[in-house]
């Protein structure tokens, strides 16, 4: 039987990383394992992972980032199939077991994905999934796209389920950086086999209102959230030039700015308009970016018509405002709290 090995990262999420575990436990799969590496959390975390003493593995740690306490996390595993379930989310009681299906019909799957129903704070639920049901969430041999335009649909972390091999590859190419973990597989996965969807939604996603802790300093600062985005991607960049590298795949783009990353190109439009002087990138130039975002969002596929236009026009606008009016529609975009209808497409959506 392929064993599933369930890995959760937890920081102070002792509200709710009691019903992520229950939530694994219910998996109709038998050969499960659940992994819980603790962040050094200051709340009742530990007290409440105490209760499944026996039936998981915990960890603790000090505070290290979501990052590091994954990939301990997967170290400590076993599992054929692993599954990183963010504390604060849900697995429906099937997913696990779905998602072995899919890896024995499909062998060289790298990912296996599904989207997330949004629920609130106690599980309330909502109309929405994340990613919406009204986007298409590309699967099959992704390669080309990803290193052309390396934006695309995916699921954030808990609906994913990846092959250990191909984990252990992407691991090994990963240095001293420590990536967004959800954005780092995204632009990994695809490059060393197919993409495989589930029907329907594979868990919860739950809403609280700081989900996005990865961006929480964009509410107060719009510039240092932009280089943050810009230096990741770039990192992220390189994480995949050496992937290509060690796989010997062919087309990887020499400059992170060479991909039609119409996301990328929002945040470097954006960061010029704010303050040019700090900008990471010293061969950006507004003009050439905005244009690059336009060209990349309007052949973009897999997005509505009405929503590439929309953002080709944010790129329009942005470029082409007095610097007070320009501020605004960048601050608009990226400075705004997330709501709980923030689930439009990843990575951030200028709009």
């Amino acid at each position: 039987m392929t064993a599933v090995s369930v890995c959760i990262a937890n920081h102070n999420y002792g509200r709710y990383v009691g019903r992520a575990v229950e939530s694994c436990l219910a998996q109709t799969h038998d050969d499960l394992e659940i992994i819980v590496v603790d962040d050094g959390s200051t709340d009742d975390s530990l007290e409440v992972l105490e209760q499944f003493a026996g039936r998981i593995t915990c960890l603790s740690q000090p505070n290290a980032g979501q990052f590091i306490s994954v990939r301990r996390a997967f170290e400590a595993s076993r599992g054929d199939l692993v599954i990183f379930l963010d504390a604060d989310d849900l697995l429906d009681p099937t997913t696990a077991a779905r998602a072995v299906s899919e890896f024995q019909r499909v062998p060289a799957a790298a990912r296996i994905q599904w989207r997330l129903r949004v629920v609130g704070p106690e599980g309330e639920p909502t109309t929405d999934t994340f990613p919406p049901r009204e986007w298409k969430m590309p699967a099959g041999d992704l390669r080309d796209h990803v290193l052309r335009r390396r934006t695309y649909i995916w699921p954030p972390t808990s609906g994913n389920a990846y092959p250990r091999t191909v984990l252990d590859l992407v691991f090994s190419v990963v240095g001293d950086e420590t990536p967004l973990i959800d954005l780092l597989l995204a632009e990994t996965t695809p490059l060393i086999g197919p993409v495989v969807n589930l029907d329907g939604v594979g868990g919860s996603y739950r809403w609280h209102g700081g989900n996005f802790s990865g961006s929480s300093g964009m509410r107060r600062d719009a510039v240092g959230f932009l280089h943050d985005r810009i230096n990741e991607t770039v990192a992220g960049h390189d994480i995949v030039r050496r992937l290509c590298e060690k796989q010997g795949i062919d087309g990887c783009p020499v400059e992170p700015t060479a991909a039609l990353d119409w996301a990328f190109a929002g945040y470097r439009l954006g960061s010029l308009r704010l303050d040019p002087s700090t900008h990471p990138l010293a061969g950006d130039r507004r003009w050439p970016v905005a244009l690059q975002g336009i060209r990349g969002v309007l052949t973009q596929p897999d997005y509505a018509f009405g929503a590439r236009w929309k953002r080709a026009a944010w790129f329009a606008a942005t470029s082409l405002a007095p610097n007070s009016t320009a501020r605004r529609l960048v601050e608009r975009a990226y400075l705004a709290p997330p709501t709980a209808s923030t689930f439009s497409d990843v990575p951030a959506d200028p709009a």
